[in-house]
């Protein structure tokens, strides 16, 4: 049995951003195939087709489950509404499960155990059900709905017609911020995040100091890209950035190989990490300095040489700012593109954000 979903949206400037959406469909991975008017993305879980004749995008999803169509009208909402923000695109599945209200990205946990990795990373386990999911598609990280003493008593989301998360009550909508999934046993039902814990705490390292055992907290997920296959990984992180170093290490094979940057406070914070034996790790110590301010640690990652750029991926994720430079030099410097690079910034200096931290 195939499920299949259908939308359709008029845009009058999808000639300046079609590209834009397709080269975002593309970097998950998939099959893609162009044509005309006209492009597929095949992936492992399902299909997503474009069509668009003038002035017009025609958006056909199609998977043998639910799970899978949920992901596939996701990935293509997602991207529509990204690039195509200025005309304020209205997106309506129709087809099988139209209508569904039951958000198939969401799912309600609690809190089970926490303990201190590092003194300043703060691992929690939560356990909820159904998890499949969050081992699926490649995506490492979630969106944590927090409640607040202002919003003691959130109202969790539910599908929108648009296939996307919709709030029934934005004066009772959650605080929203993304974390790694450090560690997953869908059977076993539970989940491991880690917070990195500040002089200062924001809303989600708050959270997971007072959180006891029992209390709730809403998942959305997964997101994120997918990592790209390579023999040879050139990787780098500050603290935030350390837990998705830890699950990508440990999903490896055996005989690849690479080198991590991980910028830490000092020796205190440095980790056990499972890797390949071939894998080099370095550790950087800040000692109280500003991230980057003392370590070179942006110059360290940007002038690691790539054995075979043809096998060689670069990860990275830290501060903004620092971030941005080794996009810059990956991208501008030697060319490469999302196929072989993936760079976030998962906090900004002075400020709380999306992203963990």
């Amino acid at each position: 049995m195939t499920l299949t979903s259908r939308a359709e949206v008029s845009l009058s400037h999808l000639p300046t951003y079609l590209d834009s959406i397709v080269d975002r469909l593309g970097s998950y991975h998939p099959e893609v195939v162009r044509q005309g008017e006209r492009a597929e993305f095949r992936y492992p879980f399902g299909r997503a087709a474009l069509d668009f004749p003038q002035g017009r995008l025609v958006m056909t999803a199609e998977a043998p489950d639910t799970m899978g169509l949920a992901r596939v009208k996701d990935l293509v909402a997602v991207a529509v509404q990204l690039y195509a923000k200025s005309e304020n695109p209205r997106i309506v599945w129709t087809g099988d499960l139209a209508g569904e209200t039951r958000l198939e990205q969401f799912r309600l946990m609690r809190v089970t155990a926490k303990h201190y990795v590092t003194p300043r990373m703060l691992r929690v386990r939560l356990a909820g059900k159904d998890l499949a999911r969050f081992g699926l598609f490649g995506g490492m990280h979630i969106r944590m709905l927090f409640a607040t003493p202002e919003n003691p008593d959130p109202v969790w989301p539910v599908m929108g017609e648009n296939g996307l998360p919709s709030w029934p009550s934005e004066a009772r909508r959650p605080v929203s911020r993304a974390y790694t999934v450090r560690a997953l046993d869908a059977e076993a039902g539970w989940i491991d995040v880690d917070f990195v814990m500040h002089e200062e705490h924001g809303v989600a390292s708050s959270w997971a100091v007072h959180a006891e055992e029992g209390d709730t907290v809403g998942v959305l997920g997964p997101v994120g890209r997918p990592l790209k296959s390579a023999d040879w990984y050139v990787l780098g992180a500050d603290e935030t950035g350390l837990p998705a170093v830890g699950r990508l290490l440990e999903s490896l094979s055996p005989d690849t190989q690479g080198i991590a940057y991980l910028e830490v406070e000092n020796a205190a914070e440095e980790q056990e990490l499972k890797r390949p034996d071939g894998f080099e790790i370095r550790w950087l110590h800040r000692n109280g300095a500003p991230t980057d301010g003392t370590t070179g640690f942006s110059h360290l990652v940007c002038n690691q040489p790539w054995p075979d750029r043809d096998k060689t991926f670069g990860w990275f994720a830290a501060e903004a700012s620092v971030a941005k430079k080794v996009r810059e030099h990956w991208r501008v410097t030697r060319g490469l593109g999302r196929d072989r690079t993936l760079v976030a910034g998962y906090w900004q200096r002075d400020s709380t954000g999306f992203m963990a931290g």
